[in-house]
Protein backbone atom coordinates (compact mmCIF):
# COMPACT_ATOMS: atom_id res chain seq x y z
CA UNK A 1 0.00 0.00 0.00
CA UNK A 2 1.35 3.55 -0.53
CA UNK A 3 0.94 6.59 1.08
CA UNK A 4 -2.14 8.67 -0.06
CA UNK A 5 -1.45 11.73 -2.29
CA UNK A 6 -5.06 13.11 -0.23
CA UNK A 7 -6.84 12.38 2.83
CA UNK A 8 -8.71 14.60 5.64
CA UNK A 9 -6.62 14.11 8.69
CA UNK A 10 -3.47 12.97 9.51
CA UNK A 11 -2.02 11.03 12.86
CA UNK A 12 1.50 11.50 13.88
CA UNK A 13 1.81 8.36 16.20
CA UNK A 14 0.53 4.88 16.93
CA UNK A 15 0.60 5.02 20.27
CA UNK A 16 -2.79 4.54 21.90
CA UNK A 17 -3.57 8.44 21.99
CA UNK A 18 -2.79 8.25 18.43
CA UNK A 19 -4.25 4.90 17.39
CA UNK A 20 -7.80 5.67 18.67
CA UNK A 21 -8.08 9.15 17.39
CA UNK A 22 -7.65 7.46 13.94
CA UNK A 23 -9.68 4.77 15.40
CA UNK A 24 -12.59 7.70 16.31
CA UNK A 25 -12.10 9.50 12.80
CA UNK A 26 -12.62 6.13 10.53
CA UNK A 27 -15.26 5.03 11.90
CA UNK A 28 -16.84 8.60 11.88
CA UNK A 29 -16.19 8.00 8.25
CA UNK A 30 -12.84 10.07 7.67
CA UNK A 31 -10.10 9.27 5.60
CA UNK A 32 -7.31 9.19 7.61
CA UNK A 33 -3.63 8.32 7.89
CA UNK A 34 -1.63 7.42 10.58
CA UNK A 35 2.05 7.22 10.65
CA UNK A 36 4.27 5.48 13.42
CA UNK A 37 8.16 5.81 13.27
CA UNK A 38 8.98 2.57 14.51
CA UNK A 39 6.96 -1.11 13.66
CA UNK A 40 5.13 -2.63 16.05
CA UNK A 41 5.77 -4.47 18.57
CA UNK A 42 7.62 -1.40 19.89
CA UNK A 43 9.49 -1.92 23.06
CA UNK A 44 7.73 0.35 25.81
CA UNK A 45 7.22 -0.25 29.63
CA UNK A 46 3.92 -1.93 30.57
CA UNK A 47 1.42 0.26 32.29
CA UNK A 48 -1.80 0.04 34.68
CA UNK A 49 -4.75 1.26 32.90
CA UNK A 50 -8.05 2.14 35.37
CA UNK A 51 -11.37 0.58 35.11
CA UNK A 52 -12.53 3.92 33.18
CA UNK A 53 -10.76 2.85 30.04
CA UNK A 54 -13.29 0.24 29.51
CA UNK A 55 -15.97 2.88 28.15
CA UNK A 56 -13.40 3.70 25.43
CA UNK A 57 -12.61 -0.13 24.65
CA UNK A 58 -16.07 -0.24 24.26
CA UNK A 59 -16.85 2.87 21.87
CA UNK A 60 -14.11 2.10 19.51
CA UNK A 61 -15.24 -1.69 19.11
CA UNK A 62 -12.22 -2.80 20.61
CA UNK A 63 -13.02 -4.68 23.77
CA UNK A 64 -13.25 -8.65 22.33
CA UNK A 65 -9.37 -7.93 20.71
CA UNK A 66 -8.05 -6.74 24.42
CA UNK A 67 -9.83 -9.37 25.97
CA UNK A 68 -8.79 -11.64 24.00
CA UNK A 69 -4.95 -10.84 24.83
CA UNK A 70 -5.16 -11.90 28.57
CA UNK A 71 -4.07 -8.68 30.37
CA UNK A 72 -3.72 -9.06 33.71
CA UNK A 73 -6.93 -8.11 35.19
CA UNK A 74 -6.85 -5.64 38.51
CA UNK A 75 -9.47 -5.78 40.94
CA UNK A 76 -8.61 -3.23 43.47
CA UNK A 77 -5.28 -1.52 45.11
CA UNK A 78 -3.59 -1.81 48.50
CA UNK A 79 -2.64 2.08 49.90
CA UNK A 80 0.16 2.82 52.39
CA UNK A 81 -0.15 6.03 53.98
CA UNK A 82 0.89 7.57 57.17
CA UNK A 83 1.49 3.74 58.37
CA UNK A 84 -1.89 2.94 57.87
CA UNK A 85 -2.45 0.15 55.02
CA UNK A 86 -5.83 -0.02 53.27
CA UNK A 87 -7.20 -2.31 50.55
CA UNK A 88 -9.70 -0.86 48.22
CA UNK A 89 -12.04 -2.77 45.20
CA UNK A 90 -12.78 -0.85 42.22
CA UNK A 91 -16.38 -1.87 42.64
CA UNK A 92 -16.39 -0.31 45.95
CA UNK A 93 -16.14 3.12 43.19
CA UNK A 94 -18.43 1.66 41.40
CA UNK A 95 -16.89 -0.26 38.41
CA UNK A 96 -18.39 -3.39 37.51
CA UNK A 97 -14.52 -4.59 35.05
CA UNK A 98 -11.77 -4.71 36.28
CA UNK A 99 -8.69 -2.38 35.65
CA UNK A 100 -5.96 -4.26 33.68
CA UNK A 101 -2.33 -4.34 34.10
CA UNK A 102 -0.55 -4.24 29.85
CA UNK A 103 2.27 -5.09 28.07
CA UNK A 104 2.69 -2.15 25.90
CA UNK A 105 4.03 -3.50 22.93
CA UNK A 106 1.23 -5.35 22.55
CA UNK A 107 -1.10 -3.03 23.50
CA UNK A 108 -0.02 -0.67 21.40
CA UNK A 109 0.01 -3.29 18.09
CA UNK A 110 -3.52 -4.28 19.22
CA UNK A 111 -4.85 -0.51 19.15
CA UNK A 112 -2.69 0.24 16.16
CA UNK A 113 -4.02 -3.06 13.99
CA UNK A 114 -7.66 -2.22 15.04
CA UNK A 115 -7.01 2.03 13.55
CA UNK A 116 -6.17 -0.56 10.24
CA UNK A 117 -9.26 -2.30 10.64
CA UNK A 118 -11.76 0.42 10.46
CA UNK A 119 -10.54 1.62 7.68
CA UNK A 120 -7.64 3.86 8.72
CA UNK A 121 -4.36 3.68 6.46
CA UNK A 122 -1.54 3.05 8.51
CA UNK A 123 1.82 3.22 7.95
CA UNK A 124 5.10 2.18 10.01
Amino acid sequence: MSIPSTTDVVVIGGGPAGSLAATVLAQKGHDVVIFERQRHPRPQVGESLIPDFWKYADLRSVTEKLEAEGFLSKAGAVVAWEGQVRAHSFGDFGYSRPAMHVERDRFDQILFEHAASQGAHAFE
